[in-house]
């Protein structure tokens, strides 16, 4: 592309950007204002109109592609590898962006695909989105938005499978969260940081601006987008790779010629000068350098009166930014925004040194001091020493040097005497805002009440959420303690957005100041991956509690909270399926913590806790069993409340049940109904006991009384989950069938499954397996009531999401269907050889059953030796589990062990 078209191509999506959101009758008068000629307008509304007709999202101009419009298909629901897209999220000239959902069934997550347009496949665009799929992979940062995945999807499009980022961009985030210059200066140091990054592995971005800098809803920075970035070293730049935005564009990239680290520098500045005084850049090169951002900021408030809109986002009063502003703030973005590269920073890092040192008030590289400057800058940097200084100047005039060590000992019980005072002001002044906070909660008058009635607690939340972000509310310390506090409340009513949200802003406040308050600040990072694992983003909540770990091994070391951190991180391992590692985490924190008496009491009973689940999860039933028995005596000497030591109780019986300990397991179902004799509202616990009962009963044989304590059971959730009638819920069938199946009352199983299943089609929070699994078992019971025509379509829905050599209830469908129609070989042959694993036998009751049906299938194939040999061996279990010899379905197989 020739410098003038490329020119003419900027000067015009300026305009178009400056016109996108204006009402119709606005637009002529605000382009004018632009310096837009008659021609340059005409031309604008021409675009405007021609997006207005099109039926998808509208396209940037971009290159010599941006001519040209091309319809987007719809995309939604088509599947690219293992992901499903599911929301187009942006499209441009060469690309469009879509949310997309892991669709493999191996776990859930989110990310962002950017898929080349369709036709746009030619060689030399295929070249270029190779390029960018080679330089995200070779981008590996926190900052940085991560590359995951690359390929060609079926029908050849390329794409790129990329991290997914929500949150603001860089201002719009500092300016609702009400950010000083220093905090902002933090914020994009961080910023620097990646960017230096990748100049470091030779890429260069080229086109940074806000809307490729988001800060995420933890508080973290994320740089997006390096569709058009480049290899440091390249001799150019293809024409379709200069999709840049003009704004924020290098003037040399303006101009057509090659862009190097320092166009990059120049981005920054512009972004800097934006983010510290609000107001944009001029896009004329030449008016940046006659006129000093403070300036430029003091001019804007006086002819456009936004000084209040402005100060408000920055947390201060026009007239003090701009002193801010002011002098080594100024020289740093303009220094950036030279139109000679050679003037600017040479690298990223050189501009990051200036901003550190600009917090550390040293003198700027880029602006050597005078006598003047230096000689203030030095004693703001030392203003202590050089106050004791000054004391011992006076007292050595004075010839006295008693009477210096006796300044210097009153100097420093007066600093220690302000030090106490201090702390206890400001302990007082925290006090004294937290419940000026809680009073104003409900002393505020809310618009849509009356002034007698008292607000619902929605209404308290939002009111302390819109306090705790207003900087008048008290320091920043204190306003993110109350972010997180209000995150806690609506993240126990499942909001995650909102929880997220709120504690990245606590962070963001204290990301300042974290080295003064070390302990607010894990907390609040450790809140973070609190909810991204109720939300069950493991990876994001193992990055969260990592971070929250090396912070607190850093600032407090040995701490409940640094403890608190490791057990949290050994959990995430689990969370993730790694168990010997757990294991191996939470033994390194038990002697870490041994002996401590320092320690919360409950600490060693999480531990306790921790050790049994983890025992569980890798098949180690007996370990398990002990460490449930300790955390039981662990609760009761703390004075644990019943339904806390029922819980343990319903545990343990659980435990000996998948034991085959019958006997055990109904005891301790048993105690457990007993410890919560005293409590009359509905219970959970209560209901897993019932369950847990009716599921022994089942086991033996008493058919009545597990139907008994199942219905005790569900009449219990009833009212523990709020439900109107059981009748609403799957529960109830769902478990009845099996033991109707079992008892022989085929067609009321079936009833009762149909029931269920109808009840679950719809439910979130039914998982597919589970749906398939009812579904299967359904088309097992048709053929066992002599009915296999109704038997194809379950059987067909079950084997979508179900394979038979991991999903019994497949592979005993089919089975019972083969017997059904006479084909003894294609039963057997349904069933897996891991049906009945010998190193871990299913469950007594699924082994009885699936013993029988092996047996039956055995005898009806003319093999009645192989069906003796599974009917003794699962005799021999019945026998040490005490099953009794009148059980209908023992009595059933005890006749295949007869020879």
């Amino acid at each position: 592309m020739d410098a003038g078209r490329l020119a003419r191509w900027q000067r015009l999506e300026a305009l178009l950007d400056a016109a996108l959101d204006l009402p119709d009758a606005a637009i002529d008068a605000v382009l004018a204002g632009h310096g837009a000629s008659a021609g340059e307008i005409e031309e604008v509304r021409r675009l405007l109109a021609h997006d207005a007709q099109r039926s998808g999202p509208m396209e940037r101009l971009s290159g010599n592609l941006g001519h040209v419009a091309h319809a987007l298909a719809d995309l939604r629901g088509r599947r690219i590898g293992p992901w499903r897209l599911v929301e187009l999220l942006g499209e441009g000239g060469m690309a469009s962006v879509w949310l997309a959902a892991r669709d493999d069934g191996s776990f859930d997550q989110e990310v962002a695909i950017k898929l080349l347009r369709h036709g746009l496949h030619a060689a030399d665009l295929r070249r270029h989105f190779g390029r960018e799929q080679a330089i995200l992979a070779r981008l590996e940062h926190p900052n940085i938005a991560r590359l995951f995945d690359a390929g060609l999807a079926e029908d050849g499009t390329p794409y790129i499978v990329m991290e997914r980022v929500r949150g603001r961009c860089l201002t719009a985030h500092c300016d609702a969260a009400g950010l000083d210059t220093r905090a902002r200066l933090a914020l994009f140091a961080k910023v620097l940081d990646a960017v230096a990054y990748a100049h470091r592995e030779l890429v260069v971005h080229r086109d940074l601006k806000p809307d490729n800098i988001l800060i995420d809803a933890h508080g973290q920075v994320k740089l997006l987008d390096f569709g058009i970035a480049g290899l440091v070293g390249d001799d150019g730049v293809p024409d379709h790779a200069t999709a840049l935005t003009p704004r924020y564009a290098a003037p040399e990239q303006r101009r057509g010629e090659r862009a190097g680290v320092r166009a990059d520098v120049s981005a920054r500045g512009v972004v800097l000068h934006e983010l510290l005084s609000g107001l944009h850049a001029p896009d004329d090169i030449a008016a940046r350098a006659a006129q000093p951002m403070s300036a430029r900021l003091a001019a804007h408030v006086l002819d456009h009166g936004e000084g209040e809109r402005i100060a408000r986002a920055h947390g201060r009063a026009p007239a003090r930014l701009r002193r801010t502003l002011r002098g080594d703030l100024d020289r740093i973005v303009a220094t950036c925004l030279q139109d000679d590269p050679a003037a600017r920073y040479a690298s990223v890092d050189a501009l990051h040194e200036d901003i550190a040192r600009h917090l550390g008030h040293r003198p700027l590289r880029a602006r050597p001091p005078g006598p003047l400057r230096r000689a203030a800058l030095f004693v703001r940097r030392h203003w202590l020493p050089l106050g004791a200084a000054s004391l011992v100047v006076l007292a050595l005039t004075g010839g006295a040097l008693a009477a210096l060590r006796e300044a210097r000992r009153a100097d420093a019980q007066a600093m220690q005497a302000r030090a106490a005072q201090h702390e206890a002001q400001a302990a007082q002044a925290r006090a004294e805002a937290i419940n000026r906070f809680v009073v104003g909660l409900f002393e505020a008058q809310l618009p849509e009440l009356p002034p007698d009635r008292m607000p619902d607690t929605r209404q308290l939340v939002d009111q302390g959420i819109a306090q705790a972000r207003d900087p008048a509310t008290g320091p920043p310390e204190l306003r993110a303690d109350l972010m997180n506090t209000l995150a806690r409340i609506v993240l126990a009513r499942l909001r995650f957005d909102e929880a997220t949200l709120l504690t990245g802003e606590a962070v963001a406040l204290l990301e300042p100041m974290r080295d003064a308050h070390p302990e607010t600040y894990a907390r609040s990072l450790r809140l973070q991956g609190h909810i991204a694992k109720r939300r069950k983003q493991h990876t994001e909540q193992a990055r969260h509690f990592d971070a929250a770990l090396a912070f607190a091994a850093r600032h407090l070391p040995d701490s409940q909270l640094h403890l608190d951190l490791m057990r949290d991180a050994a959990l995430t391992r689990m969370d993730l399926g790694d168990y010997p590692g757990t294991l191996e985490a939470l033994d390194a924190i038990r002697t870490r913590s041994a002996g401590r008496e320092d320690l919360d009491a409950g600490f060693p009973l999480a531990l306790a806790s921790d050790f049994a689940i983890t025992h569980h999860r890798l098949g180690r039933l007996d370990a398990a069993a002990e460490a449930l028995a300790d955390v039981l005596a662990r609760k009761r000497a703390l004075g644990e409340p019943p339904e806390s030591i029922a819980a343990t109780q319903v545990n343990l019986g659980s435990n000996a049940a998948e034991r085959g300990d019958g006997d055990a397991a109904r005891d301790a179902f048993a105690q457990a109904l007993a410890t919560l004799a005293g409590i009359d509202s509905p219970s959970q616990t209560r209901a897993s006991a019932w369950h847990g009962l009716s599921r022994i009963a089942h086991e033996r044989g008493d058919f009545d009384a597990a139907l008994e304590h199942l219905s005790q059971s569900a009449e219990e959730w009833r009212g523990a989950l709020g439900l109107a009638s059981v009748e609403d819920d799957f529960f109830l069938p769902y478990y009845r069938a099996p033991i109707l199946a079992d008892a022989g009352h085929l067609d009321e199983a079936i009833a009762a499954l149909e029931q269920a299943l109808q009840r679950m089609h719809g439910n979130d929070e039914i998982s597919p397996r589970r749906l398939a699994t009812a579904q299967a078992t359904l088309a097992g019971l048709w053929c066992d009531a002599g009915n296999p025509t109704a038997a194809p379509a379950p059987l067909a829905a079950a084997a979508q999401t179900l394979e038979p050599d991991d999903a019994p209830a497949l592979a005993d469908a089919r089975a019972r269907c083969a017997l059904a129609a006479g084909d003894a070989h294609a039963a057997l042959a349904a069933l897996p050889s891991t049906f009945l694993p010998e190193d871990k036998p299913p469950p007594l009751r699924e082994h009885l059953s699936r013993a029988l049906l092996l047996a039956r299938s055995h005898r009806a194939a003319g093999q009645p030796e192989q069906a003796r040999d599974v009917a003794a061996g699962t005799l021999a279990r019945l026998d040490a589990a005490g099953i009794p010899a009148h059980h209908p379905q023992r009595k059933a197989l005890a006749s295949f062990a007869i020879r």
